[in-house]
């Protein structure tokens, strides 16, 4: 493969000019010796050999590593001191964070809900039921201890959101009075059924002595857990220094992470996507083309926006990561629990049967009953929210679907897409 690499370089001028660009690149970042050797023979050959119009690009990618990441020595993007950090949740997403800080060279404790349950985790070195092949690095450990709050640098919240109040009376049981508390990052995404309320408005009720904060995008787990290239948006109630701090101390060569003061936004945007995917799955039996599938996700994507600004959010949030981006993978993709929920309803399926028997939690089902009722309360036009509550809540045809985006008052479009 390097010969023929090799081999087909072209042209001496750019020859000269990718050489000098290749040659920095990767002994800085790869410190591929056998490449670097091998470039500046080719380089240093005579003008007459002529080589191929390749580019930096294309080095890169051979190495397979990231093009933006300027990594150090110890492999790390962020160059601060390793920080310890506390996942409360060991499923598939808290473990694939953890995996990811802990590829960062920070300190990380995964605390599961059943103690056992670590302890079989803990001596396993991998979560065998959640990400199965995917082994622990020695600075990661699983326990069933909550006070690992009590000396963390920042706290992730990964449980589903039905185990929301019992960690957090867990959390606020376990944390002493007299620590600096660290800032608590909920990656939860729907509604709290005990409280009918987003995530962190029930954190804050229980812990109100916490800053907190939420991470979402487009970020499935096992793709995390792997490293391949993800990115998210953090939002937190701490000072913009601080926020920054946090984003650093996150961020990494396959996981770019944003910010945003819009902390309500990114919530409600991770939330708003789930009902819409479970629609968007139904709708693949029954919009049957791509035309009527472009028209779904874009008036999808008005309807989500329109929902979220009447809710507080900002309209450019909606457009981001934890709006647009997360319907997107969320929507189109196999792994998606809420998309395949929509598939197998469109098949013929009963929701409520699916639900009964279903183990892993789909967050959109319960998410689609309370903006359902938000919105009919404040008068938000959803027509399509309303169609997927109509099949899931009120035994309409799965085919309600092509109505709810079809049918209906004309409009101009404009008005549809607020901010």
């Amino acid at each position: 493969m390097e010969d023929i690499f090799f081999s087909n370089l072209r042209r001496s001028s750019l020859r000269k000019r990718l050489g000098i660009i290749a040659l920095a690149e990767l002994n800085c970042l790869f410190r591929w010796r056998k490449i670097s050797k091998k470039l500046q023979k080719i380089f240093a050959a005579p003008l007459h050999q002529e080589v191929a119009a390749g580019s930096t690009m294309h080095l890169l990618t051979m190495a397979k590593m990231p093009i933006r990441a300027k990594m150090p020595d110890n492999g790390r993007c962020y160059n601060g001191a390793v920080a310890k950090f506390v996942i409360f949740g060991a499923g598939a997403w808290g473990t694939a964070m953890a995996l990811h800080l802990a590829s960062l060279g920070h300190a990380v404790n995964l605390v599961a809900r059943d103690s056992r349950w670590a302890v079989a985790v803990e001596e396993a070195r991998e979560n065998f039921a959640y990400l199965p092949g995917l082994k622990f690095p020695d600075n990661l450990h699983v326990d069933g201890d909550f006070s690992n709050v009590n000396s963390a640098d920042c706290a992730f919240l990964a449980c589903p959101t039905a185990g929301v109040v019992e960690f957090c009376n867990k959390i606020g049981a376990a944390a002493s009075n007299s620590a600096k508390l660290p800032p608590l990052i909920t990656l939860c995404k729907g509604f709290v059924p005990e409280t009918h309320q987003l995530p962190l408005q029930t954190v804050k009720k229980i812990l109100p002595t916490f800053s907190c904060g939420t991470l979402s995008g487009p970020t499935y787990a096992r793709d995390v857990a792997l490293g391949h290239p993800t990115a998210a948006v953090l939002a937190a109630s701490v000072d913009k220094t601080e926020l920054k701090r946090l984003q650093a101390m996150i961020n990494g060569p396959k996981f770019r992470i944003y910010r945003t003061d819009d902390v309500l936004g990114v919530e409600l945007g991770g939330s708003l996507k789930n009902p819409y995917a479970i629609g968007i799955g139904i709708a693949e039996r029954f919009v049957g083309s791509e035309n009527g599938r472009a028209a779904l996700f874009t008036r999808t994507m008005a309807e989500l926006v329109r929902i979220g600004v009447a809710l507080g959010g900002k309209a450019k949030t909606f457009y981001g990561l934890s709006g647009l981006g997360d319907l997107v993978a969320t929507g189109n993709g196999d792994w998606s629990r809420n998309r395949t929920f929509g598939l197998r309803i469109g098949a013929g399926e009963n929701p409520r049967e699916i639900i009964a028997a279903e183990k892993t939690t789909v967050e959109g089902y319960r998410a689609t009953d309370g903006f359902h009722s938000i919105c009919a309360d404040i008068g938000v036009r959803c027509p399509i929210l309303n169609g997927i509550w109509r099949i899931l809540y009120g035994d309409a045809p799965a085919a309600e679907i092509g109505n709810s985006l079809m049918c209906g008052e004309l409009r101009e479009e404009c008005d549809d897409y607020p901010g």
